[in-house]
């Protein structure tokens, strides 16, 4: 190290020269027993002392047999294993690594390697040497370990070649971001007026409103003007002028990565989905005269005879809807009677056609879930009825063929997932929509919902609360607050709470005494659920996860636990998805707990039915859960509620936003905060709208 021989045993997080010593920063791609060459310099860290901080290094190929063996039988090389690794360097010595590479087919001499395992071998250890060397070009390029894997992944064998060519490639590779990669193109001085920087920055802008506000497009000049402040941030004289910016914009459209439609500037991607899901709706929204309206009726009158349930006009409205029309619409608040429509529209369906196909499905697998609970019947995700692609394939889906598809939490749906849904069902399919159009609107971009409602796909609104329902303060406060009026809370009833306090501190105290009061009182942890409108700040999520934690999973010498950079995770946590992987079939939004750690800190989530297996490179999908956002809780219900609502949180405080936590809670809220804050989010019914075409394109070619 800088010259100097260093002697210690290397394991895969440190280079430990004995308790108290000196430490080396983890490498991903090195194992016990390799040689390095490595650059960079001493630094002192305040807990771990001193650290030698890498710029760069350079990986030895191994030459020892112990070193071969190690390498070979290393997860860095897949398929191999310690006995077989063990067989090969025995047979072929120090030609081993050349003969697994260059002459594969010597390898069947052993016995248990096939031909197709011999190539195997090689393929991997081919696979294994360039993603070494790759990673040990592009860190010195100034990035990350993580954002190097991820390149790799993404551009392979070419990723240097072509990151130096246009760094901004790296906006491509999830997390990186403008920022990050305009750090990285000033280490290869790249021309900072270049096209290629500006194309990066107007599409890194656009994605931004996608998913900051779920805006599809923005208005030209606007985004002009974002980019030139973006372009020129850390210049006393700018570099990028507006006619560069207006130019680019220009060239992007030409090139297929923009659309310029008037005044409004998309991506490419974005415009697609929109367009291709308003032709698909003008397609589906013509009358179905599937049945009759005098058999219709007729079914209906059986349908409440055998069931004693008497449907009110608009349930019945809705029944008919379903089967006149090939797409419809059915909202309405809590205790409105969504699901008991549902189960008339399925019961109707399936006696007028006992072959029939019904298929039930919700964005989320916790929304799927709950679906089934309420009707009867089986429901998946919308993901998994599509068979949505993995990975890079993840526009790939399937045709749908069904006689009647009816989607619940309809509100949640963003344009990417109706897009996919809207052009894989079959022309014959009848499609029915529920949800509450006064919760927030999809986390991803577009406001579907809304824009059909607009667009005047038929649609019935439920607003009769029933009787039962009127007794739950759960509901009727939810309908208060959707109405702008004040709460009425009687404690006494015991399932509407507010606790009044404006220190932000004994906020916080508040909500965990009131965690442990639950579990007490006979509430397991995954029954409570803590909703917070943000993440920062004092009473937001990142702070209460910890010392929900702390207060419920404390550390303990024998239970395992893993540390990130961001959290903690130990058995019995209760955790959230954060993104779709479509490999382990868990999506953003399920939440599970820590089943269990392993010895070489692999984790396993038990997600309901079925349990995942996470690495610790794959731990940054994963969030601690006994606090989330109340977005998050979209599609879910919980029999317990608590909710902190203070002006902490002003810039968040909506009439949308408390009327969804309320509505997630079955049994209890608990609202924690002032009545001022709480006077401030009923009043506040100011909704953004989102900027999107849907209804003037479905508008302009559907005649209904």
């Amino acid at each position: 190290i800088d010259g100097t021989p260093y002697e210690g045993k290397l394991s895969r997080t440190v280079w430990n020269g004995g308790k108290g010593g000196d430490y080396i920063k983890a490498l991903p791609i090195v194992i016990p027993g390799d040689e390095l060459e490595v650059w960079g310099g001493w630094t002192n860290h305040q807990t771990y002392g001193r650290q030698f901080k890498i710029a760069g290094f350079r990986k030895i190929v191994p030459t020892s047999l112990e070193a071969m063996e190690e390498y070979l039988a290393s997860d860095l090389v897949k398929g191999v294993g310690k006995v077989t690794a063990k067989k090969i360097v025995e047979n072929f010595g120090e030609e081993s690594l050349q003969v697994c590479q260059k002459e594969p087919e010597r390898l069947t001499l052993i016995k248990g390697i096939s031909l197709k395992k011999a190539e195997e071998i090689k393929k991997n250890i081919t696979e294994a040497l360039e993603f070494q060397q790759v990673m040990m070009d592009l860190l010195p390029l100034g990035l990350t370990v993580k954002m190097s894997i991820k390149a790799y992944q993404k551009f392979g064998s070419n990723a240097v070649a072509l990151i130096k060519e246009n760094p901004y490639l790296l906006t491509k590779i999830p997390q990186v971001g403008f920022i990050k990669a305009d750090q990285i193109a000033k280490n290869f001085n790249a021309d900072p007026t270049s096209l290629d920087r500006v194309m990066a920055a107007l599409e890194h802008l656009l994605f931004e409103e996608a998913n900051s506000k779920g805006n599809l497009y923005s208005e030209r000049e606007d985004l002009v003007s974002k980019c030139l402040e973006l372009l020129n941030r850390e210049q006393s004289e700018k570099l990028v002028d507006h006619n560069q910016v207006i130019s680019a914009l220009q060239q992007g459209a030409e090139q297929g990565k923009l659309i310029l439609e008037g005044n409004n500037v998309y991506l490419s991607t974005f415009h697609f989905w929109e367009c291709e899901s308003a032709q698909r709706v003008k397609s589906l929204a013509v009358d179905n005269m599937r049945e009759k309206e005098k058999e219709i009726e007729k079914e209906l009158d059986g349908y409440q005879s055998r069931t004693g349930v008497l449907l009110t006009s608009h349930q019945q409205l809705a029944v008919k809807q379903a089967f006149e029309k090939k797409l419809s619409i059915v909202t309405g608040g809590p205790g409105t009677g969504k699901t008991q429509t549902i189960r008339a529209i399925i019961d109707i369906w399936s006696s007028l056609n006992q072959e029939a196909k019904i298929l039930l499905a919700a964005p989320t697998g916790r929304a799927a879930r709950r679906m089934k609970e309420l009707t009867g019947m089986e429901a998946v995700t919308i993901h998994r009825m599509l068979g949505i692609g993995r990975g890079d394939d993840a526009d790939i889906f399937e045709d749908v063929v069904a006689d009647l598809i009816v989607i619940d939490e309809f509100s949640m749906v963003d344009i990417q997932l109706f897009y996919q849904l809207i052009t894989a069902v079959d022309e014959n399919t009848s499609l029915v929509f529920v949800g509450d159009t006064d919760q927030l609107p999809s986390v991803g971009p577009g406001n579907v919902l809304q824009d059909l409602i607009r667009a005047e796909i038929p649609c019935v609104v439920l607003n009769e609360i029933f009787r039962q329902a009127r007794e739950s303060q759960i509901v009727t406060n939810a309908h208060r607050v959707n109405s702008g009026d004040n709460l009425e809370v009687d404690q006494s009833k015991g399932d509407f709470f507010f606790i009044q306090e404006s220190d932000g501190e004994r906020v916080v105290e508040l909500i965990l005494k009131s965690v442990v009061r639950l579990i007490d009182a006979g509430y397991s942890a995954e029954d409570i659920q803590v909703l917070a409108p943000m993440k920062k700040t004092e009473t937001g999520i990142d702070n209460l996860n910890k010392l929900i934690q702390k207060a419920l999973n404390p550390q303990h010498i024998n239970k395992r636990q893993i540390e990130t950079k961001k959290e903690i995770y130990r058995v019995g946590d209760k955790v959230m998805q954060t993104v779709n992987n479509y490999d382990k079939e868990v999506f953003n939004g399920d939440v599970g707990v820590v089943y269990q750690i392993d010895e070489e800190q692999n984790l396993e989530v038990s997600f309901d039915d079925k349990i995942i297996k996470y690495t610790k490179d794959q731990l940054e999908e994963l969030a601690l859960a006994y606090a989330i956002t109340v977005h998050k809780s979209q599609g879910s219900e919980y029999p317990v509620v608590i909710m902190p609502i203070t002006t902490q949180h002003y810039v968040m405080l909506a009439r949308n936003l408390l009327y969804t936590g309320i509505t997630r809670a079955k049994e209890k809220v608990v609202l924690i905060g002032t009545k001022k804050a709480v006077n401030i989010a009923i009043q506040n019914n100011r909704v953004l709208k989102r900027k999107t075409g849907l209804t003037e394109r479905i508008n302009t070619s559907i005649i209904l």
